[in-house]
């Protein structure tokens, strides 16, 4: 699912892949280096066997915290860093969609790409002009063939 997550962001012609952690797969960090995007990953409380990778990959420890183009990223997987210092706040652990403005400050979380907690199939796009952000979730249940994409009301 995350190379096909990955084909439908290049798709949109995504600028940049976050994973906010329980990459859980060597392939995963294969793929998101293998896309030609810039994309940045940390590891979750399933990736302990990946730490040794860091070198390979950009691959983090949480949070991590950079400037892509005109925004402050600030990537985590537990939740427990969700102060509004940073442009975006993207965050996992809890497998739960979120997408959040408060205090000019994107929360977000994509949900899960493996789909193991709740069975479904989630990513997120995120489009940002001028800090004014726009977020479309993509689901997949285990009967659709393809991705359905939702815009998001961040109001």
């Amino acid at each position: 699912m995350a190379r096909e997550a990955i084909e439908i962001l290049k798709e949109h012609e995504a600028n940049l892949i976050l994973h906010a952690g329980d990459i859980v797969e060597l392939e995963t960090l294969k793929d998101l280096k293998n896309s030609n995007l810039p994309y940045a990953a940390v590891l979750g409380n399933n990736d302990y066997h990946l730490a040794k990778f860091k070198e390979e990959f950009e691959l983090f420890n949480e949070p991590h915290i950079f400037n892509f183009e005109n925004l402050t990223i600030k990537l985590m997987h537990h939740p427990k860093f969700l102060s509004a210092n940073t442009d975006i706040i993207a965050f996992g652990h809890t497998h739960s969609f979120t997408a959040v403005l408060n205090n000019y400050s994107l929360f977000i979380n994509p949900g899960e790409i493996c789909g193991r907690k709740y069975g479904n199939f989630t990513f997120a796009l995120l489009c940002c002009q001028d800090k004014n952000f726009q977020v479309f979730k993509f689901i997949k249940t285990p009967q659709d063939e393809k991705f359905n994409e939702i815009e998001v009301n961040l109001g």
